[in-house]
């Protein structure tokens, strides 16, 4: 189920929803994240004992991982806060 089949169902689990998607979007950022400076950090010392290295793909395609996650959570982050802003409209 998608986030638009919540639209017509209770706000709450559309929250739920949000939420979970949102924080496993930003676990999955952290982990490319800290994978990409694991391999950082390897490349180096393999530059610094005099080795070549030749990652440039592998990089890349880790960057356009890490910047779509990062858009991902961005609009996440909207959705939520939206979300968040209604429901407090409606309690009042």
């Amino acid at each position: 189920m998608n986030i638009l089949d919540y639209a017509n169902n209770d706000r709450s689990e559309l929250q739920n929803l949000v939420e979970y998607r949102h924080d496993d979007t930003k676990a999955r950022l952290r982990r490319s994240t800290e994978r990409m400076i694991d391999r950082l950090q390897d490349l180096l010392s393999t530059l610094d004992n005099g080795r070549t290295v030749n990652s440039l793909g592998e990089l890349q395609g880790s960057g356009n991982e890490i910047d779509r996650l990062c858009g991902e959570l961005s609009v996440l982050a909207t959705v939520r806060d939206d979300i968040n802003r209604a429901a407090m409209q409606d309690d009042k």
